[in-house]
């Protein structure tokens, strides 16, 4: 299993929120934004209009959370690259769409990576793992921050992990310091972190804490 990786898990709406959150946590290497649309999940963030012109750090790799009703359009309207990744919920998208997805984020020069929300089954995603290289499981039901950590999704993980030793599993809600060993026990090797690290009172310390008990429980 490759190394552990902490994402920053920015959720705001505004472009004067998602600068001063960049800005907090300068040792992060990626960056998770969470996109809403008040459709797919009964929540809004900000849109892509802002998204498009704001100036990234170029050394920070770039996690586009999708939780929304029409992924392909809000890939087309965000930036790609070589450092970004969107990671769309495999419930939002039709079968027939599928393959189209997929060759508009290689046209972008991005990474897919999909979703799984807690009540679906792998069988869904197990079909649509070819070519990709990294999942996303939410371990909170998507839409707001601040939920409790569903412990059942580890289940998931270790069936992920077992069948596709290489894969990046990735895990999205109530990460902290008491959830994080377990999913790496689990089979989780990437995290999206919010309150853990932008509820502290300085995010980036709260980061490189995080980054160390990562670390140690991995060894």
């Amino acid at each position: 299993m490759s190394a552990v990786q902490i994402a920053p898990a920015i959720l705001c709406y505004t472009k004067e929120e998602l600068a001063h959150r960049v800005a907090a946590v300068p040792d992060a290497h990626t960056l998770h934004i969470d996109i809403m649309d008040g459709k797919f999940v009964n929540n809004t963030t900000i849109g892509t209009d802002v998204l498009a012109e704001f100036h990234f750090p170029p050394d920070k790799e770039i996690e586009y959370h999708l939780m929304v009703a029409d992924p392909i359009k809000f890939i087309e309207a965000l930036p790609g690259g070589k450092n970004s990744i969107f990671e769309v919920h495999i419930e939002s998208v039709d079968e027939r769409q599928m393959a189209g997805l997929q060759k508009l984020v290689a046209k972008k020069g991005s990474r897919l990576a999909w979703v799984v929300n807690p009540p679906t089954m792998l069988d869904k995603l197990e079909k649509h793992l070819a070519g990709v290289e990294h999942v996303l499981l939410m371990t909170v039901n998507p839409g707001w921050a601040g939920q409790s950590y569903i412990s059942d999704v580890e289940e998931k993980m270790r069936a992920l992990r077992a069948h596709h030793p290489h894969l990046t599993i990735e895990i999205d809600g109530g990460v902290g310091p008491t959830t994080i060993p377990r999913a790496i026990k689990a089979g989780a090797n990437r995290f999206a972190a919010a309150s853990a690290v932008f509820g502290q009172k300085d995010p980036n310390a709260a980061l490189q804490g995080i980054i160390r008990l990562a670390n140690e429980r991995k060894k």
